[in-house]
Parts: structure tokens; sequence; C-alpha cells
């Protein structure tokens, strides 16, 4: 259904009960009291026709990672949020849709990815120029959402150690945070499991020198 009809169809369901009362009552309504129904009448339909088209996208979206057999399993909190996440940020939803079309991609750090995506409290969708512009703390936090949305995408291009590498620290930060940890702790920790496990860092400038 069009947005106008929408709106018409909204319009009626307010000026049809605002009507009828005044009939039956001893004075009308003010004309603007009646018209400013109306307004937030149409602009409560034009929101709802938008927020119903963002559940779809965001519907069509999780249905394909599920075709696609790379949902990582997730309870329901993590699920909630994994769709409120990507009903927020375009930048996610970007990535889920290219992951489940990406039949030669790195499943595994594709599924971590979107593990990430589900554990994300409050996606930011930034520019490069804006990450390099945070403060230090919030670089490392910026760091972990630049990884689950950017991570997968770019990883064929890297050679296996390399994915490796990424699939690890993702997998141990993922794991922490689920656990309780704050974002900051959890990629510091996690750096430092890589370090010891692989004799390998990525801070923050290694994760932005390969994934923006």
């Amino acid at each position: 259904m069009k947005k106008s009809a929408l709106v018409a169809m909204a319009a009626v369901m307010v000026v049809g009960p605002i009507a009828a009362n005044a009939a039956g009552a001893r004075e009308a309504r003010p004309r603007a009291a009646v018209e400013r129904d109306v307004r937030e009448a149409g602009r409560g339909a034009r929101e709802a026709g938008r927020g119903g088209q963002a559940n779809v996208q965001v519907t069509e979206a999780v249905n394909a990672l599920h075709e696609a057999r790379i949902l990582p399993r997730l309870n329901p909190e993590q699920k909630s949020q994994l769709e409120a996440n990507l009903a927020k940020s375009p930048e996610m939803l970007d990535t889920v849709n290219k992951l489940s079309r990406l039949a030669n991609g790195n499943r595994d750090l594709s599924a971590a990815a979107i593990e990430g995506m589900a554990l994300v409290k409050n996606p930011s969708d930034k520019t490069a120029d804006a990450i390099a512009a945070l403060i230090p703390d919030a670089q490392i936090e910026q760091a972990y959402q630049t990884l689950v949305t950017k991570a997968a995408l770019k990883a064929n291009s890297w050679n296996a150690e390399t994915q490796a590498n990424f699939l690890f620290l993702l997998t141990e930060a993922n794991a922490r945070i689920a656990r309780g940890s704050s974002v900051k702790e959890a990629m510091e920790q996690a750096n430092a499991e890589l370090a010891r496990a692989k004799g390998v860092r990525l801070d923050v400038k290694e994760i932005n020198k390969y994934c923006l």
C-alpha cells in the first residue's frame, strides 16, 4: 500500500470518531484541534510505514543468513539485539546482505562477525576520519565494530595466516563480551591472548589498516 493511502486511512480513522462525537455534543471541537489530530495521524502513519519497511529488510537479511548457513547460534536476547542493530545501522545491514551472498568467503569469520553484531549495544556508523579523531579508549571500542562489519568482507584479499589471526581475535573478543566484559577489556584481553598463542598483535592501527 502506498504511503499516501496509509496517510489517508489514518486521517479517516481519526476524523471519523471526532466527527461522530462532535455531532452528538453540544459544542464541536475547534477546527484547529481537528487539523492537529489529522496531522499527527498522518505523521504516525508515515513513521509506521518507514518502520515496517525496515523490519521487512531486517527479516529478509536474517532469513538470508539462515539460507547461507552462516547464522551462528544466538540466544533470544542476542537475536533481538542483532535485529535491532540491523534496523539501526545501514552499515551492518549492508554487511549482512553481502555476507549472505559471499559464496567464497571465510564462513567462520563471517559467523564470528555476525555474532559480534549481536553483541554490539549501540552501533555507530563512522567514517575512517571520524574514527581517527576519537580518543584512544573510544578507538578501541570502535575497532571492535570495525571488525564485525568489515573483516569478513575484506578477508578474501588476505593470506590464510592473516585471516586466522583476525578470526582468533574476534572469536576471543566475542566470548569475553558475551561473558560480561566491556568491549575495551575484551579487545585488550583477546589481543593479549593472540600475542601469547601466535606471537601477533592486532592493535587499532592494524585493524584500521586491514579493515577500513
